[in-house]
């Protein structure tokens, strides 16, 4: 699936592959949300060609594709690059998903050639994938309309979740494995985040309801800070919630949060 040479970079060796928990020894700092996505396995491999910067390859293999498009949008910050079904490249980083893969290659020095390698060896990677692989079905919940482009994350875990909204350490949500989590941001200045949370059974569902509209921020840090004025707005469908995330007036949340209800069947 990756090739001995790309571009006159040749492959050091064969690679190092690393399973389940064995994450943790492959990457330095910030395995645990891989596992969080259904890690597998993983490959990594570097790539040298003389008085150049050295390129890195980390293969992920993980449970699903919506888990990979997941991992894809956990780390999404670059400029769209047509790799893979969906990937971003951003100074000398290239991360893309497909099928069950999500995939990342990265030079620590970025040139035009290196740009031009790095995208090389990706869209080789993407080629030998077989499986194509559909973005979760849970995302078609939130509402088209008004919605950032690139703002759609999937996932499963308050980790996950505390990597984009700052809601402290309390699971307000209930979130484990079993949920899953579709969220987009919605507005310029001061963004909403609307997000449909699938839960076993409607019971976990209300409980989140109540725990979310009771929810107050963690005290900010900064002086004149505005985290105090973050509220959810949020309803139970049967097992899903619907909520709204943000500042400003409540009566945008709820707006928006009315939006959100009409694409979820068991809310009709």
């Amino acid at each position: 699936m990756t090739p001995a040479t790309v571009a006159g970079w040749q492959a050091r060796d064969t690679g190092r592959e690393f399973a389940g928990k064995g994450v943790f020894e492959a990457l330095n700092g910030g395995a645990e949300i891989y596992l969080d996505y259904g890690f597998r396995r993983l490959l990594v491999r570097e790539y040298q060609k003389s008085r150049r910067p050295r390129l890195t390859l980390h293969l992920f293999e993980m449970a699903s594709a919506p888990d990979a498009f997941g991992m894809f949008t956990h780390e999404r910050e670059g400029i769209d690059a047509a790799v893979g079904e969906g990937g971003d490249y951003a100074g000398g980083l290239l991360r893309f998903w497909k099928g069950r893969h999500f995939v990342s290659i990265l030079a620590p020095t970025e040139t035009p050639e290196v740009k031009a390698v790095i995208l090389a060896l990706g869209r080789h990677v993407a080629a030998q994938i077989p499986a194509a692989g559909r973005r979760p079905p849970l995302l078609a919940r939130l509402p088209v309309a008004g919605r950032r482009v690139g703002s759609e994350r999937y996932l499963h875990t308050h980790a996950a979740l505390m990597h984009h909204l700052r809601l402290g350490s309390v699971n307000v949500l209930g979130l484990d494995r079993r949920t899953a989590v579709a969220m987009g941001s919605y507005g310029k200045d001061n963004p909403l985040r609307a997000l449909v949370v699938r839960y076993p059974n409607a019971k976990r569902a209300e409980l989140a309801a109540v725990a979310a509209t009771r929810w107050r921020p963690p005290p900010s840090r900064s002086p004149g800070g505005t985290a105090g004025a973050v509220r959810f707005t949020a309803q139970p469908c049967g097992r899903y919630l619907a909520a709204v995330w943000g500042t400003g007036p409540a009566a945008s949340r709820v707006a928006l949060l009315k939006r959100l209800v009409g694409r979820i069947p068991e809310c009709r």
